[in-house]
């Protein structure tokens, strides 16, 4: 599978999040797309929100939590390898950009560089 690059700015040692201005509507956005890609009553749906969580919260590292993300997303369609990750990338950007830990925005970016 090739490898995905996700191209943001590499924040300043001393850089602290600020929420966008359009955070609100961005997260709708987000969670819109999601719910497209997974399906909102789905268990992706579900086990994706629980991954987020344990992820925000330090459970899960950056690279388990793209695999569960990519594997969620071939679970929840009729979609593999490429396909699959074409899916994931209709959301995981922006996912990365809201995310309120530049910490963390930092580490899954260059995970995948």
């Amino acid at each position: 599978m090739k490898t995905t690059c996700f191209l943001l700015r590499t924040p300043r040692p001393d850089a602290v999040y600020r929420q966008p201005h359009d955070f609100a509507a961005r997260n709708k956005s987000l969670v819109s797309s999601v719910t497209r890609v997974l399906g909102g009553k789905s268990l992706e749906f579900s086990r994706f929100k629980d991954l987020s969580g344990r992820f925000r919260r330090g459970e899960v590292n950056c690279r388990d939590f793209y695999d569960e993300c990519l594997a969620l997303t071939m679970s929840s369609g009729d979609c593999e390898g490429e396909a699959a990750a074409e899916a994931l990338m209709k959301f995981f950007p922006e996912l990365i950009a809201l995310l309120p830990d530049i910490k963390k925005q930092k580490v899954i970016s260059a995970s995948h560089s």
